[in-house]
């Protein structure tokens, strides 16, 4: 057999080489149409598996990742140039690869000639994109991302009196606000949170007619007094705070006189009167939640730890109102100071009586038995249990140690309920064992997630629960304005009430503000939702 001619097979070779590289082209192309074909079925799949409150923003993530795959998989060479290449050269996979590798230090050595003369142009090139990327977030951030751009100006100036315009001003009619809170002194952090929270409230509103006026009180009655005068002078006649009650009961007075709307971020119910709504969250209406919710399930021998002090007597006062009604008195009762000796005192004391029961308990078991030469079961009833149930009223260490003493003292949490208000929710009781399995009522969160999202992004901090309350209220009277005009009463007090970050919620004409509650319990270091709130008010 003769042997083909050397430029034959050499002609052969360059022919199967073309044609690898073209299927190797066909075989990248499909790889990108598969990997852009991949991602758009895990969007619709993550998609599918949110809420629809995430979808939009999964949607915007989505568009980045495809834009990304653009720029990403766009090579310094096209195809069609690599095509060319192997036609006119003639070569080798290795002299191809060499060529290629030429071309992207070319390519490398233009790029760094461009950087000294473009700088300016690669300036407006960042920009751009900065632009871009903000068009696809504008849905979750929105005009947040101008204050984000101020934040670190806001920190710089917390020691000064704040007076700030959210909106610029425009021709048409806009609406004060006073806001009263402290920016300065042992509360400012506080104070700038809330601060933080309104901003948030009114952007996302996007409510022009609104100029919040911001004043900073230092947490002093006077102060706050002087400021209040000053602000009516100026026509204000809607104020948001103070936030405690000592500066707020300083102003209600000339407030309700002077014809003012004033939203206070205080739980104190003494100070709430026609036009002075109180919007802290209301003690006595946790209380009646857990209380009743105890009694649902029969738990009628109910103890009482309360602190020494006016929020004590309150509690004390609300529990008798409430049980009253119901033909029940508070089992027994038992008052403590700061002081850790008296907190521990005080557990002992609600605790007498639990020992002997268990003992009883224990008694009871071993004397149950079978009699052999009778044939009858012999048994000897244990005593009745002290309480079945026992509501602390506090908040964070004290709250650990009055349980922690409570269990030391034979009262078996798993026997006996503990309970309390949303007060609880600090996650620093969370390693307490003998808080594990009580019950507390809270504020519906249902839809705090994305806002309180947002307010960390925007604030590098977590949202404070005051803060959220804040929000409600800005919130509140922005929809009542771009409603009606102006802050119409009648639709103020509607009877249906308002969807707020901290839960269902409805003005009354007396200053109270009413919600509805969930039961929240403790579960393996975690708080649990037991019994979602009410999602309308019954009457």
């Amino acid at each position: 057999m003769c042997k083909p001619p050397l430029t034959s097979i050499f002609l052969l070779l360059v022919k199967s080489v073309k044609s690898l590289l073209v299927f190797m082209l066909k075989l990248n192309n499909i790889f990108k149409i598969s990997k852009a074909f991949c991602l758009l079925i895990s969007i619709v799949i993550t998609s599918c598996s949110v809420n629809d409150k995430e979808a939009f923003d999964i949607i915007n993530e989505a568009k980045k990742f495809l834009s990304n795959i653009t720029l990403d998989e766009a090579p310094v060479n096209k195809p069609e140039e690599k095509i060319s290449t192997v036609k006119n050269t003639n070569r080798s996979e290795n002299t191809i690869k060499k060529v290629e590798k030429k071309n992207s230090e070319i390519l490398i050595s233009k790029k760094e000639e461009n950087k000294k003369d473009s700088k300016k142009i690669t300036a407006e090139k960042t920009d751009e994109k900065k632009n871009i990327n903000n068009e696809e977030e504008k849905v979750s951030q929105s005009k947040l991302l101008k204050k984000i751009e101020k934040k670190d100006d806001l920190k710089s100036n917390q020691k000064m009196i704040r007076e700030i315009e959210v909106y610029k001003k425009t021709s048409s009619p806009y609406i004060k606000i006073g806001v009263l809170l402290p920016l300065t002194g042992e509360n400012k952090e506080i104070g700038n949170l809330i601060i933080n929270a309104l901003e948030l409230a009114l952007f996302q509103a996007g409510n022009e007619n609104i100029h919040l006026i911001i004043k900073d009180t230092e947490a002093n009655p006077k102060k706050t007094q002087k400021i209040f005068s000053n602000l009516i002078e100026d026509n204000v006649n809607l104020f948001i705070g103070p936030l405690y009650s000592r500066s707020l009961a300083s102003i209600e007075s000339f407030a309700s006189q002077e014809n003012i709307k004033l939203f206070a971020l205080t739980n104190n119910t003494n100070l709430a009167k026609e036009g002075v709504w109180i919007f802290g969250i209301n003690p006595q209406q946790q209380t009646k939640t857990i209380l009743d919710f105890l009694i649902s399930k029969d738990k009628k021998k109910i103890g009482f730890l309360l602190p020494d002090n006016s929020y004590g007597y309150l509690l004390y006062d609300t529990v008798q109102k409430i049980l009253e009604r119901k033909n029940i008195t508070p089992t027994r009762v038992e008052f403590f100071k700061e002081t850790i000796q008296s907190q521990e005192k005080a557990a002992k004391n609600i605790s007498k009586g639990f020992q002997k029961y268990e003992e009883s308990l224990k008694e009871e078991e071993e004397n149950n038995y079978l009699d052999n030469d009778v044939g009858e079961l012999i048994s000897t009833v244990a005593i009745d249990k002290p309480l079945d149930s026992i509501f602390i009223g506090a908040s964070g260490q004290t709250l650990t140690i009055l349980a922690s003493q409570l269990q030391y003292s034979s009262v078996d949490p798993k026997k006996v309920s503990y309970v309390g208000t949303s007060s609880w929710e600090d996650e620093s009781i969370l390693q307490e064992p003998a808080l594990n399995g009580g019950y507390f009522s809270a504020t519906s969160e249902n839809l705090q997630q994305e806002v309180s999202k947002i307010y960390s992004i925007a604030y590098g901090t977590e949202m404070p629960k005051v803060a959220m309350v804040a929000y409600d209220i800005l919130s509140l009277l922005s929809a009542t304005l771009k409603e009606k005009g102006d802050i119409n009463m009648k639709y103020l007090l509607s009877e249906n009430g308002y969807l707020g970050l901290r839960g269902l919620f409805r003005l009354k004409l007396d200053g109270t503000v009413e919600r509805t509650f969930q039961i929240k319990t403790i579960k393996k270091a975690k708080f649990k939702t037991f019994k979602n709130a009410p999602e309308f008010f019954r009457y």
